[in-house]
């Protein structure tokens, strides 16, 4: 009896085992990625993000310990444009290669490609266009076919589930796009500042009027001089809403706020931003509710 459950047992852990072995371990470079790996892999995939959702992606500290994070995948997935660059030492460092790598910018339709050659005196503007393209939910649903696709590359046997996942992951975000979309009618048009060029595909979304940026230039803190001017705009334009990420100081947009009547907003860019943001739709609908939450005023 006892040689039965022992033999039993065996089996059991081997199993398990063998389940674990099929997963397909994926890093991506921030948790936006993360979660919709997650949502169209299913029990297929084991995922870990490099960056956190409450860091700032233009500079995350690059350390050893995530090398064996991605020495360990079969697959890397970026964000590409230029954003995530760090990544690539990373990469390269692990010398993994089995890996595969998917740049999940390539079927966006990019905004703000610059006309003219970029050097320093622009400031951080990105040379390949706008890399913020997550922030439009329809480029989620580009972004998980990418990712589906890839996936079933790797793994064909799993291609149904895949394709079921992906089916879903659409399905939700198609509905939440409308539901959103019927939220924003009586503010379309509505004209806001915000902190960081971050906000381009999130505007066109929903149908925000962007008139100025806290930073003067990209990745240029803000002088005196820019903060008076950004404060004749919101009076001379009836701007309510002044938008900024957790991770910039909250010196700049509060002290406009004081002078102007206008609120200062904190708004989510990634999964994991802010504590009630713990998937990629919840972006939209914490961002949405905060900003309306002004608007309605």
């Amino acid at each position: 009896m006892k040689f039965k459950l022992i033999i039993s047992a065996i089996v059991f852990i081997a199993g398990q085992f063998s389940v674990c072995a099929q997963t397909i371990p994926v890093v991506t470079s921030t948790t936006d990625l993360k979660s919709i790996v997650e949502s169209v892999g299913g029990t297929h995939v084991q995922v870990s993000s490099i960056a956190r959702g409450d860091q700032n992606i233009h500079s995350v500290e690059v350390l050893p310990s995530y090398m064996l994070k991605i020495k360990k995948a079969k697959l890397y997935v970026k964000i590409g444009m230029g954003l995530d660059q760090w990544a690539d030492p990373l990469i390269d460092g692990a010398r993994n290669s089995d890996i595969s790598i998917l740049d999940c910018s390539k079927d966006i339709t990019k905004l703000d490609v610059p006309a003219y050659k970029v050097d320093a005196s622009h400031g951080d503007v990105h040379p390949y266009g706008n890399p913020h393209y997550w922030l439009d939910p329809k480029n989620g649903e580009v972004i998980a076919r990418e990712i589906c696709d890839e996936l079933s590359r790797l793994s064909p046997q799993y291609r149904a589930d895949f394709e079921t996942n992906l089916a879903s992951f659409k399905q939700i975000t198609t509905s939440k796009i409308n539901s959103w979309e019927q939220l924003m009618v009586p503010y379309k048009g509505s004209k806001v500042i915000v902190y960081h060029d971050d906000w381009r595909y999130f505007a066109e979304a929903f149908g925000f009027d962007i008139v100025g940026f806290i930073e003067p230039k990209p990745g240029l803190e803000p002088t005196p001089s820019h903060l008076y001017e950004l404060t004749k705009i919101i009076k001379s334009q009836g701007v309510k809403v002044i938008g900024f990420q957790p991770y910039f100081s909250d010196q700049a947009p509060n002290s406009l706020a004081s002078q102007t009547g206008a609120t200062a907003v904190k708004l989510a860019t990634s999964v994991g931003c802010m504590d009630e943001v713990h998937s990629y739709g919840d972006i939209f609908e914490y961002n949405l509710r905060q900003i309306i939450s002004v608007l309605k005023q």
